[in-house]
């Protein structure tokens, strides 16, 4: 009897564990941040953190940029950024379709989600072609993760999110749709895999 409860213990507290990605924001800027993902290919053990995440600090909020490859880290980066700021995240960019830089998505329930229109429609129409191509590679890293796509579309190639502009170039070449953004305030340009550094483009 004491070996099956120890067991049902043990699988509950198993189950209930989130995958771990150990995520640590590097500060680019006074206000910019970023996530590095790992230089490899999807795995179980990497839990799909193979791109960058960024988030950009302003006077009212914070403007996230991709929100990574599961809801688990989408939660995570949550948390990293609310241990810096207390400022809402308000505004998400998705830069393009693939699942490591949109399946985070769902963890963030009152935030604006941007995105290209063919972005918006490739996720609303293949996510959950995504996902389950994710749970056969990662396994638990996935769980809970569900589609959630972006609620606005991009058009203009400046954006104002209370007060603080950045400008939006429409390119393609990684996609049919890559969206890459310049913060003129910081001089940084956030080019999501448009650029690759030590991998295979």
């Amino acid at each position: 009897m004491k070996s099956l409860l120890f067991l049902i213990c043990t699988l509950t507290y198993v189950l209930s564990n989130d995958f771990d990605y150990k995520l640590k924001p590097i500060k680019l800027s006074d206000n910019s941040y970023y996530f590095y993902g790992k230089e490899e290919y999807f795995s179980k053990e990497n839990g799909g953190d193979i791109a960058n995440s960024s988030f950009i600090i302003t006077k009212d909020s914070v403007i996230l940029i991709d929100t990574g490859s599961s809801q688990q880290y989408g939660e995570q980066i949550k948390k990293q950024i609310e241990s810096i700021t207390k400022k809402p995240i308000k505004y998400i960019l998705n830069t393009h379709h693939h699942p490591d830089h949109f399946l985070g998505n769902s963890a963030f329930s009152s935030s604006d989600i941007y995105s290209s229109e063919f972005t918006k429609n490739e996720i609303e129409t293949n996510g959950d072609l995504y996902i389950v191509n994710l749970v056969n590679i990662i396994h638990e890293a996935m769980d809970k993760t569900k589609i959630k796509a972006p609620n606005q579309v991009l058009t203009n190639k400046t954006l104002d999110f209370d007060g603080y502009k950045l400008k939006i170039y429409y390119l393609d070449g990684h996609t049919s749709s890559d969206i890459v953004i310049y913060d003129e305030n910081t001089k940084i340009l956030y080019t999501s895999d448009l650029v690759f550094y030590k991998r295979t483009p």
